[in-house]
């Protein structure tokens, strides 16, 4: 669990509380946390998270995710999908330039309904 500092808060704490304890997930380093360490991170909220109390009752909080780092393999996963979707970007305005190049070139001759597509192989 984690204390959230109104002052600190981006966010805020609903209800006009000063502060409120929150449940932290995927905290790199959250073994090393002790009682009363600041904290400073971006999560996200992503629902309630229920635990039990040292007298035994039940106590709701809201839950964040602190995120992971991505695997090797996702992260160049993720490079080539922005390789790939550049390449298909800049020929997608290559493409749209060229069409309108060629709707300029061919309206003195009434053929501006001109279309240049690709060819498939």
């Amino acid at each position: 669990m984690i204390h959230v500092d109104k002052g600190n808060s981006t966010l805020g704490v609903a209800g006009g509380e000063e502060a409120k304890i929150v449940h932290l997930m995927n905290y790199p380093g959250a073994y090393q946390v002790v009682d009363g360490r600041h904290i400073i991170c971006m999560a996200k909220c992503i629902g309630r998270y229920q635990y039990t109390t040292v007298q035994g009752a039940t106590a709701t909080v809201l839950s964040y995710d602190h995120g992971a780092l991505p695997t090797p393999e996702q992260f160049a996963s993720f490079e080539n999908m922005k390789r790939t979707n550049y390449v298909a970007a800049a020929q997608t305005a290559w493409l749209a330039r060229s069409n309108r190049l060629a709707r300029q070139k061919m309206s003195s001759q009434n053929l501006s309904n001109l279309t240049i597509t690709p060819r498939r192989p």
